[in-house]
């Protein structure tokens, strides 16, 4: 058996034998044996038995915008009657289709029973659109068509939908000085619409900053597009984008026209946990730098940032990120792995210091933006060291960054170090300078045994030893807690008093803490003596028992220890008169 299809108007025949019996539903069996009479296969709409060929039965051909329709195909063969048990295959298609503006549910669909109904549906599309249908098999075409006109939605609105960047760089500055904008034009069904033309207008002219192309013609998803330049004064700036059919308006978000370098203000660094199990090789704290620049605006993407420690190890240096095509990043910020392993600090503690190229911070009193003789205030820094101490100065054999590499550390020059010097030589420089944060990671020993002060006992020395604790008495109890280096345990340790006898009252829990203070962890409690005195004294004993969190290497742990000791009197028995 052969079937061979035409293309509209023309001729196709299936050749065979047989005695070309009917099928009583109405459409042509074609049989399988091979033989019957010869058929002419057509394609187009059969209706109450009314062939009309090359055409398309489209449910509404009026269509409101944004709306859909039915549209059906039959195949029939030279006695009228549409043909079944004959695979076919026919696809759908017209001009805003192709252009995005309208789709068919589905676009191609597979029928053996000589029939193809999709849908139609407008999403963007206005105006006269012709459908047209194929069926194709053995390389032989035919067609059939019919137009939809889609009335057009009314303009809806205007949306900003994307910047490049939020932060521009001032002419000549290390970062890109220009950034494209995006918004998209909407009707009132939500869908896209192209070709309209749309101004643009910057809210502030200051520097020349300036936005190109000042108009543009929306494309087929709807989208147009302008770039801002940053001009020569830093500033903050928004983008107006109207229609020009209905004078609707929308702004993008602030743009920072700004040096886009950090200064050194907001620099700020940060762990998420202060304190970790340094008995645990590989115990991971992350570390997190976020930079802003003068006008703390985050820097932009791809600033980068350095580290160094004296204990474990870290990665030596990060990006920062950009939220807006990936929203789980925070702009201006990156973050680092650090690791507990050696060396490890004799004292537990590590020191974290983080460093970028920018400028040194100032306080700009007449408001142009720059560094020039009007202004005061600097925050002028030696280059900066890693403070393995902690004393705030720079000792002899403590790393330093060398930013003029002159192999020597150097102190503060008396002048603003930074690009928005605008005179150099007089109180400034233009030179980039590394401005930094530092902290402290505590490596805590606690696992191999913690060390429990009695604060206010004597000598600190536990256990207390207050002696009587009338009826209903309060006691106030501190204790400190460190390792065996005298730093905290590590971050999530919680501490709990237990009494033989009487109350703690609540919280006989504290913490968890997140701290790397330099020193014990102090925790107090409150005990309560019973309001009526026992029969007969009574000793009371008082436990601490504090509670480990687990870590990489192994799971939590609790260490008691006894910390107090004293009795509830007996109640006075007065003797019988």
């Amino acid at each position: 058996m052969a079937l061979v299809l035409s293309a509209c108007g023309g001729d196709a025949t299936f050749g065979g034998g047989g005695d070309g019996g009917g099928n009583p539903d109405g459409g042509a069996v074609i049989p399988d044996d091979g033989a019957g009479p010869l058929l002419e296969a057509r394609i187009g709409v059969l209706t109450g038995g009314n062939f009309t060929e090359g055409a398309l039965a489209i449910g509404t051909p009026s269509l409101s915008a944004g709306g859909q329709t039915a549209v059906r195909l039959d195949v029939v063969d030279a006695q009228g009657l549409r043909l079944s048990n004959v695979p076919l295959t026919a696809s759908f298609r017209s001009e805003c289709a192709n252009a995005g503006l309208s789709r068919f549910e589905p676009a191609t669909l597979a029928s053996d029973s000589g029939r193809f109904d999709v849908t139609y549906v407008a999403q963007g599309c206005n105006g006269a659109d012709e459908i047209t249908a194929v069926v194709q098999l053995g390389g032989v075409i035919a067609t059939a068509s019919g137009v939809v006109d889609v009335a057009a939605a009314e303009l809806g609105s205007i949306e900003f939908v994307f910047a490049e960047s939020t932060v521009i760089g001032l002419t000549g500055s290390p970062i890109p000085n220009q950034a494209e904008l995006r918004f998209r034009v909407r009707d009132t069904t939500g869908s896209p619409v192209p070709n309209q033309h749309v101004n643009f207008t910057l809210d502030v002219s200051t520097g020349g900053i300036g936005v190109t192309p000042a108009s543009a013609v929306s494309d087929a998803g709807g989208v147009v597009r302008t770039v801002v330049r940053g001009g020569t004064v830093p500033t903050a700036a928004r983008v107006t984008a109207t229609l020009s059919a209905t004078q609707i308006a929308t702004q993008s978000e602030q743009l920072a026209i700004s040096t886009g370098i950090p200064d050194q203000n907001s620099m700020s660094l940060a762990f998420d946990r202060l304190a970790v199990d340094g008995t645990c090789d590989g115990e991971r704290i992350n570390v997190t730098l976020r930079m802003a620049d003068r006008f703390n605006n985050p820097v932009p993407e791809g600033t980068a940032a350095n580290f160094r420690t004296e204990g474990g190890a870290i990665q030596a240096q990060c990006f920062t990120g950009n939220p807006l095509l990936d929203p789980a990043e925070e702009a201006g910020a990156c973050t680092v792995a650090m690791n507990v392993r050696n060396p490890r600090p004799a004292n537990g503690r590590a020191t974290v210091l983080a460093t970028a190229l920018g400028e040194e911070t100032f306080i700009d009193r007449n408001g142009n933006g720059y560094f020039d003789s009007g202004d005061g205030a600097v925050n002028d820094l030696p280059e900066a060291f890693l403070d393995e101490n902690e004393n705030g100065l720079r000792d002899p054999d403590e790393p330093f960054v060398d930013t003029n590499s002159d192999q020597q550390y150097s102190l503060a020059n008396n002048a603003f170090d930074g690009f928005v010097c605008q005179s150099p030589g007089i109180g400034c420089s233009t030179r980039l300078f590394h401005v930094r944060d530092s902290g402290e990671v505590v490596f805590s020993m606690a696992r191999a045994g913690v060390v429990i002060g009695c604060v206010g006992a004597a000598g600190g020395q536990c256990p207390f030893t207050p002696g009587e604790v009338g009826p209903g008495q309060a006691l106030d109890l501190v204790f400190d807690v460190s390792d065996v280096n005298g730093q905290v345990p590590p971050t999530g340790t919680t501490y709990t008093l237990e009494a033989s006898a009487g109350n703690i009252l609540e919280p006989a829990t504290v913490g968890p803490f997140n701290s790397n203070a330099n020193g014990p962890q102090r925790i107090g409690f409150r005990f309560q003596a019973p309001e009526e005195a026992p029969e007969s004294p009574v000793n009371v004993t008082l436990t601490l028992r504090v509670d480990l969190p687990e870590s990489a290497c192994s799971e939590g742990a609790a260490l008691s220890a006894f910390v107090a000791n004293f009795v509830l009197p007996a109640a006075i028995v007065e003797a019988a008169p």
